[in-house]
């Protein structure tokens, strides 16, 4: 978790920054890794703990939240169709999926973890990003 927000977020915005790297990279890493996958999965897990009813306000929130985190998917993921990323920038994200899923350790079920990644492939499949015999694997 750390090393995704301490070291390849601020990373990537430098590179962003001094033109080394292009927008799609900070998308497929910001949109599709950290809010598709890290964050989703987190939110879940919260969910999940929260449907004994204890704090009610609170699921509420994150449900708000949750809704709201889709929509951000949902803008990088357009954004990325517009982007038109090449095939190694789509293969980059893809191979981050599953290590991103892992981000939370035992903090999220595995059930939840192992469910994050095929979700992502599906967007990605969806928007055409990705062709169906990638998404199968």
């Amino acid at each position: 978790m750390l090393e995704l927000f301490d070291d390849r977020l601020p990373a990537l915005s430098a590179e962003l920054a001094a033109g080394r790297t292009g927008l799609d990279e900070g998308i497929g890493l910001y949109h599709m890794i950290l809010e598709g996958i890290v964050l989703a999965a987190g939110q879940r897990a919260l969910l999940e703990d929260l449907e004994d009813g204890m704090l009610p306000g609170v699921r509420e929130g994150v449900e708000h939240v949750e809704r709201d985190e889709r929509w951000h998917i949902g803008f990088g993921l357009r954004l990325l169709i517009d982007a038109r990323p090449s095939r190694e920038v789509v293969d980059e994200v893809l191979a981050r999926a599953d290590e991103a899923a892992e981000a939370w350790g035992d903090a999220v079920p595995s059930e939840i973890r192992e469910s994050i990644a095929p979700t992502f492939r599906r967007r990605l499949k969806v928007a055409r990003l990705l062709d169906t015999r990638a998404a199968a694997a």
